[in-house]
């Protein structure tokens, strides 16, 4: 086992669903596909900046040791991710409420 813990970034997926989730809303609402492209572009720069990638090399140590701590940083990069998302939505909706969508 690798003494490598690594916090991989999962943003393909995320932005996936923040496009998803601002894609079929807005058109339904009466939103262009012009102007839903506009706002994720304009919005993609904020989404970026939730983004964070880290690795961190654990020191040697016995194998048992090393799966409890594995395991421990697992459950702290789920939170992480879990609250980083929050995050992004709650901006998301914001940006979508000051988004001048009938001069775009």
């Amino acid at each position: 086992m690798s003494n490598v813990v690594q916090f991989p970034a999962k943003e393909k997926a995320l932005w996936d669903a923040v496009v998803a989730g601002v894609t079929e809303p807005t058109t339904r609402a009466g939103a262009t596909e012009d102007q839903v492209e506009k706002f994720l572009k304009q919005f993609k720069p904020t989404f970026e900046k939730f983004l964070f990638e880290y690795q961190m090399k654990l020191p040697s140590m016995p194998e048992s040791l090393a799966a409890e701590i594995t395991e421990e940083m697992n459950k702290f990069e789920k939170a992480l991710q879990d609250y980083s998302a929050g995050l992004v939505m709650e901006r998301l909706m914001r940006e979508i409420e000051t988004f001048d969508w009938r001069n775009s």
